[in-house]
């Protein structure tokens, strides 16, 4: 279990290895959920080189926390 804050998100993963993935979450307040198809993902990427690579930042740091590594 893990309690992401505000702001945060998760399956990013997944939608660049093009898999589905499962996922329980649970909000404890009140949220808002946004919820990208893989197709509007790629066009955000796409479009949007400033958030790839704020993306390959963060998925590059939630590997390296997974995996135990402190490069």
């Amino acid at each position: 279990t893990e309690f992401l804050g505000s702001g945060a998100f998760f399956g990013e993963i997944s939608s660049f290895l093009h898999q589905k993935r499962n996922f329980t979450a649970r909000a404890h307040t009140d949220s808002s959920i946004l919820s990208l198809s893989q197709e509007l993902f790629a066009d955000l990427i796409l479009t949007h080189p400033e958030a790839a690579q704020k993306l390959i930042s963060l998925v590059s740091s939630s590997s390296s926390h997974i995996y135990g590594r402190k490069d």
